[in-house]
């Protein structure tokens, strides 16, 4: 399994004319890899994550997962292999925490949303994993921006696809439980063998704990291993440096 980007552009269409955000995109992640996509705001760090969920069209290129168009999948065959966590705000707070987990398994059941042994099985599985046993009974309103957003990831993990996209998994977290998100979606990435892609500016922790990372800069892109990024100076082009310095000893940046 792996997840292939080829000659692609992004950006927006309005009518005839495009916009494009970045083009000429080449990358191969493969299963079992956590992967970092970082950048300076306004970048084109979402709208990658959204081109690659298919939740916006490619300008140009194309998107391969397990060496088949992602474009030529049913709406259902991607529910299957694609799980995305955005930014946007959840439609209803008035379910409980087991209940928005358990819409993971909607791909999986049948033409009633009947859930099976399998299904509640794997429901109490990532609530464990997540920490989210003494939540979850609390309907989704009485929780705090963080919690949510735990339950929330904990809703794509129940899913259990192959790809999982995540838009800024760690907002609303202080440092500890950033931490705590991104090195759980390490263990999963390692050891449920899946390729787990998200969008960041925990810059320090991405380096520390991604297999691969994806730098989209005002002048292209990068992507590689952070040690081969960091050797490469790749990490100096994020930022001008009037303000914010690289330190390749730390893997840090530094404010000058």
């Amino acid at each position: 399994m792996s997840l292939k980007v080829e000659q692609l552009a992004i950006g927006y269409r309005s009518g005839k004319k495009s916009t494009v955000i970045a083009e000429n995109l080449n990358f191969t992640i493969k299963c079992g890899e956590l992967t970092a996509i970082v950048g300076a705001n306004g970048i084109g760090k979402s709208t990658l994550l959204r081109t690659l969920g298919r939740i916006q069209p490619a300008l140009n290129g194309s998107i391969l997962l397990d060496e088949k168009p992602v474009s030529e999948n049913t709406v259902r065959e991607l529910s299957r292999k694609i799980g995305v966590v955005l930014t946007e705000p959840l439609s209803s707070r008035n379910i409980t925490v087991t209940e928005l987990i358990a819409l993971g398994r909607q791909p999986y059941t049948n033409w009633i949303g009947s859930l099976s042994a399998v299904d509640l099985g794997r429901v109490r599985e990532v609530i464990t994993l997540m920490g989210l046993e003494p939540l979850k009974n609390k309907k989704c309103f009485e929780l705090s921006d963080g919690q949510l957003q735990k339950a929330l990831i904990g809703r794509a993990l129940a899913q259990d696809t192959d790809l999982l996209l995540l838009d800024e998994p760690t907002t609303h977290l202080d440092l500890y439980h950033k931490a705590q998100i991104l090195k759980t979606l390490q263990g999963v990435a390692h050891n449920s063998n899946k390729i787990i892609v998200f969008t960041t500016h925990e810059l320090d922790l991405a380096i520390q704990l991604c297999d691969r990372m994806l730098i989209l800069g005002p002048e292209g892109y990068y992507f590689g291993e952070p040690c081969e990024l960091i050797s490469q100076k790749n990490f100096e082009t994020l930022f001008p440096s009037d303000l914010v310095r690289f330190d390749a000893k730390t893997g840090t940046f530094k404010i000058q």
